[in-house]
């Protein structure tokens, strides 16, 4: 896609679950490289209703975390609003599980030990 002096390719798309597709844009400006951006879709969440698939969703979670190395993360959907918001909630959810997990897991190896000496 041309925009004057910057244009846009599709460089790699793979789908996996028929349902996460995973492309990979460049963008030129004046036939120079800017940036490339990773693009990720979940096919199978409609507008108005849940996931088909939850494990999809969570799926999505992991490949953006992945992605969080490579630069910023934009959550978009065809509105902005509804899938936007679930998947954001959705995902801090999950990270602040994941944190208290790891909390548990020190508290069990530093603070159990303490506490059999009684």
């Amino acid at each position: 896609m041309d925009l004057g002096d910057v244009s846009v390719t599709m460089e790699k798309e793979v789908t996996y679950y028929d349902s996460i597709i995973i492309r990979t844009l460049k963008i030129y400006k004046d036939q120079k490289e800017l940036r490339e951006v990773v693009q990720i879709q979940l096919t199978d969440w409609p507008d108005h209703l849940p996931p088909q698939n939850p494990s999809h969703l969570y799926s999505l979670i992991e490949y953006v975390d992945k992605g969080k190395t490579l630069g910023p993360v934009i959550v978009h959907c065809s509105a902005g609003n509804g899938r936007t918001g679930c998947f954001i909630s959705i995902y801090n959810i999950v990270q602040c599980l994941r944190l208290l997990k790891e909390i548990n897991q020190e508290l069990q190896q530093n603070v159990k030990p303490f506490f059999s000496v009684f």
